[in-house]
């Protein structure tokens, strides 16, 4: 038995990251994945892709064409007995299964991404089918379970959370910085894309010009550029994950992590820097109303804050003191940094187990 996995884009590093994970724990691999028109970066994979095409993400009758073709293509080319499909998606699993009922397969979503569309109502739906129909289905979120099932996750569902890569626990964590009232450190880490993000460095730059914001990672959109005008918002471009990160979260008070509510996904993932804040002991400031604003508040690492209302952004700001600080870094060091590194026996040891009542 092989697992054969499809991949909507082959430079996608979660997707990469599984793919390794499967083979470092034994199981015969074979890949396929789509390249992206807009991108001209070739990764460096660690194993053999095959690839099925390129896709834009605009044109998406052409996409729907392409799958049409390749997925068919695929049927024919495997063993319904032998193979297992690992399908990283929605859109990729809908497709594949419709014109290949006859296969097993794993399921996994990251992301809610037909809550972006006016037909969330019908493919909610069919991601519903989509779960209850494969073998095992991976989601990355607790919240992704309370939005499909109002948190009664069904016994073919496994919950994968965005962890820390357990390389992180080579590197030494450097003293952090001491906190200072009059100068404040903010940082983001990761590729700046959101609105909210974006208001919160211009509020925060702006009215505030003794703190100091850092951005960690990229591409930098045109939006954000403009923020270099402020002297104490500094850029420091890419870094590698998790090499860089103990550094990184030594230089900063606080890390930011607010995105756009406006977004039923958003509402419900849960990004891996709520496991960053933990693990590094680092406050974290997330968005009201989500998912990831209740699990920060009710354990006590973090604030939530409407980062699109200045007014909000200020107030914070004006009452961060080193008394709450430290309350929120003594219950992130509390937590059980093994519980913050991805280990996912668990995952396996229930892929197997489906896998021999099939």
């Amino acid at each position: 038995m092989q697992i054969i996995f499809i991949v909507p884009s082959i430079s996608d590093s979660h997707y990469r990251n599984r793919i390794v994970e499967f083979i470092d724990k034994g199981y015969t691999v074979n890949v396929y994945g789509f390249e992206r028109k807009n991108s001209n970066k070739k990764p460096n994979l660690p194993y053999n892709i095959s690839i099925l095409g390129s896709i834009s993400d605009k044109n998406y009758a052409q996409r729907i064409k392409l799958y049409i073709k390749k997925f068919r293509e695929l049927g024919k080319r495997h063993n319904p007995q032998k193979d297992v499909f690992y399908l990283c998606g929605l859109d990729i699993a809908m497709f594949f299964h419709f014109f290949n009922p006859g296969f097993k397969y794993i399921y996994e979503e990251c992301d809610l991404t037909h809550t972006y569309t006016r037909l969330k109502g019908v493919l909610e739906y069919i991601d519903l089918k989509i779960i209850k129909s494969s073998i095992l289905t991976i989601l990355t979120s607790e919240g992704f379970v309370k939005y499909h099932f109002n948190g009664n996750k069904p016994h073919n569902v496994c919950l994968v959370e965005n962890k820390l890569n357990p390389k992180v626990l080579d590197y030494k964590v450097p003293p952090r910085k001491q906190f200072d009232k009059n100068t404040i450190s903010i940082g983001f880490v990761g590729a700046p894309r959101f609105d909210s993000i974006y208001n919160f460095i211009d509020v925060y730059c702006r009215t505030f010009p003794q703190h100091v914001f850092h951005i960690f990672g990229g591409p930098v959109p045109t939006q954000f550029e403009t923020l270099k005008k402020y002297k104490n918002c500094i850029f420091h471009g890419f870094f590698h994950n998790p090499d860089d990160l103990p550094e990184i979260y030594s230089k900063i008070d606080l890390v930011l992590s607010t995105y756009d509510t406006k977004y039923e996904n958003v509402r419900f993932a849960e990004p891996n820097k709520i496991y960053e804040c933990m693990y590094f002991e680092t406050p974290i400031i997330v968005s009201s109303h989500t998912f990831l604003a209740e699990k920060t508040n009710r354990l006590g690492i973090g604030y939530d804050i409407d980062a699109m209302d200045d007014n909000a952004i200020v107030s914070l700001i004006n009452r961060v003191s080193e008394k709450e600080l430290r309350r929120m870094t003594d219950n992130a060091y509390n937590i059980n940094k093994k519980d913050l590194i991805n280990n996912n026996m668990t995952l396996f040891e229930k892929l197997d187990s489906n896998l021999k009542m099939q």
